[in-house]
């Protein structure tokens, strides 16, 4: 009943420790032709070398690595769940509670040390449900990237599938 998308946005933050907040719409739940326009929240603190962690709208990663390309580490979705929906034929099918699902993540970040906002990443994550909501797994991979088109902005984006 869940699609497996749900809070996976195939882009990492920029190095170096930041606060900032993402607006953009998004679905009422997944595979809903209804969109909000909201607001996510993007942290990313980093500590001891190359070693981070993020959040990014409510997916949160620790890298424990320290090297300069590689990345690996846990991480954790919370996965809001469906209720009260405004669709007649939706609402006829079960509730789905909001559930946290555990799991841990790979990649690699290809860029100069001369230009760190100009990078192309790869990365996958294996993650298992954690909570009683619902049993089963997701799993996936995604293309990334950021280049600067002027000096206070940096245009990210990228791909993904699970």
């Amino acid at each position: 009943p869940l699609a497996a998308g749900d809070g996976f946005f195939p882009i990492e933050l920029p190095g170096g420790s930041m606060v900032g907040l993402g607006i953009g719409a998004y679905p009422d739940y997944i595979g809903s032709n209804d969109y909000v326009i909201g607001a996510a929240p993007l942290m990313r603190f980093q500590f001891s070398g190359q070693r981070f962690v993020s959040l990014i709208a409510n997916e949160l990663r620790v890298n424990i690595l320290d090297d300069a390309h590689w990345r690996l580490g846990p991480s954790v979705v919370y996965r809001f769940g469906r209720k009260n929906v405004e669709d007649d034929v939706v609402n006829r099918v079960h509730e789905v509670d909001a559930s946290l699902d555990v799991g841990a993540f790979a990649g690699y970040e290809w860029y100069e040390i001369s230009e760190p906002l100009k990078r192309i990443g790869v990365s996958g994550f294996f993650q298992a449900a954690a909570s009683n909501a619902y049993g089963g797994w997701t799993s996936g991979a995604q293309l990334y990237g950021s280049y600067p088109v002027l000096k206070p902005l940096t245009l990210m984006g990228g791909l993904g599938t699970t």
